[in-house]
């Protein structure tokens, strides 16, 4: 995974702002991956990870759009 680009994320400006970059085909696609491992044995967590690094958003928001799908699920 390393070895993905950067591409899409979060970015702090210095004024404060942030500039996320989510597409509605993102959303769509990593809810199809949340939904389609909902068999024993796979992990939705790691998928949606992989997910979101191959649709390009970098390691820290993959990991933060899979820590948010996965919360709901936890509690």
């Amino acid at each position: 995974m390393k070895y993905l680009p950067k591409g899409k994320g979060c970015a702090w400006y210095i004024d404060g702002r942030n500039n996320c970059f989510w597409q509605t085909r993102d959303a769509i696609v990593l809810g199809f991956v949340q939904g389609s491992m909902m068999n024993a044995g796979f992990s939705r967590f790691g998928f949606t990870l992989i997910a979101g690094r191959l649709l390009g958003y970098d390691a820290n928001t993959a990991f933060g759009i899979s820590f948010l799908l996965e919360a709901p699920l936890l509690l």
